[in-house]
């Protein structure tokens, strides 16, 4: 067996993951891992849907597997025929895990996390926004990284904590070829993008950091001025389910009631900011000046 820690949790697993970082403590695991088969009922259920959220049994089934989360703390998989390996680690890390902390009350954001000492910063928004490219900005400024693609919150005592994913990000092939002379010893992760994760060279703590806002950014039209915007009311809850993840469609198939009240507790504890960027224009470095500026205004 293997075990790993990964967004503030124990993983007790009975595959490898080469990018997660090892726990060797002597703690009793708080998720377990295994492979297993789907029961009838179960394969019966799947024959209408893709996926069901609940908050005590979820599933879900694609090409590559088919996976079910019970009570936040066992996940079960079951490759499918001919599944690739790596494109089934990458389900169980996002997709299940995300079911898993959904259970536990625990929203999973679809963002890069970026932290500097104890606190930390979001930053979300669509393919092809420029998250990535802000993401980059602040650590090569003195951020440190949390996740690159997912990380998982909790708020307690209205203040909004954020759990690290593990030390790999990812990179499309065009930047790996120049980075990495090897891309065998890279992990491919999307077809359609063409990507691969890459180790995460600066430094990488476990331990969880007080989230102090979250950036959407959202592409505006071309003629649109370049601006930051504080996000309150009803649309800060629905921004917020917008970058929930699993997606919106799936956490609110079937009305579902727990999900929206995981945005609106992060609604009500976290600092919300849409930044508007024109479409095919270079604001990247005016982008991350208003947004520093925001945050260094904020703590003085």
């Amino acid at each position: 067996m293997f075990q790993y820690r990964i967004y503030g949790l124990k993983l007790d697993s009975d595959i490898p993951f080469r990018q997660l970082i090892e726990d060797s403590s002597d703690t009793a695991p708080d998720i377990i891992l295994r492979k297993s088969e789907p029961s009838p009922a179960l394969l019966d259920l799947s024959k209408d849907s893709f996926f069901d959220m609940d908050p005590k049994f979820c599933w879900f089934h694609n090409t590559t597997l088919f996976c079910w989360i019970e009570d936040g703390t066992r996940i079960f998989y079951s490759p499918q025929e001919n599944a690739n390996e790596e494109y089934l680690k990458t389900y169980i890390l996002g997709y299940a895990l995300s079911m898993l902390f959904y259970q536990r009350k625990m929203p999973a954001i679809h963002c890069s996390g970026l932290r500097k000492g104890d606190h930390a910063i979001l930053i979300s928004g669509k393919s092809g926004s420029g998250k990535s490219t802000m993401a980059s900005l602040f650590l090569d400024n003195g951020y440190d990284l949390m996740a690159d693609d997912v990380l998982v919150t909790a708020v307690r005592d209205n203040t909004v904590y954020g759990y690290p994913a593990f030390p790999w990000t990812k990179l499309q092939r065009s930047i790996a070829e120049k980075r990495f002379p090897n891309l065998a010893n890279l992990i491919y992760i999307d077809e359609d993008k063409d990507k691969f994760l890459v180790p995460w060279e600066g430094e990488f703590r476990t331990d969880s950091a007080v989230v102090d806002s979250m950036y959407i950014i959202i592409v505006a039209p071309p003629d649109t001025e370049l601006r930051i915007t504080e996000v309150t009311g009803p649309d800060k809850i629905m921004l917020i389910l917008d970058n929930m993840f699993p997606r919106r469609e799936i956490l609110l198939d079937k009305n579902n009631p727990l999900a929206v009240s995981m945005a609106a507790k992060l609604a009500s504890s976290l600092r919300l900011y849409a930044v508007f960027r024109p479409d095919g224009q270079d604001t990247a470095e005016k982008m991350y000046q208003i947004i520093n500026e925001t945050i260094d205004s904020r703590e003085k």
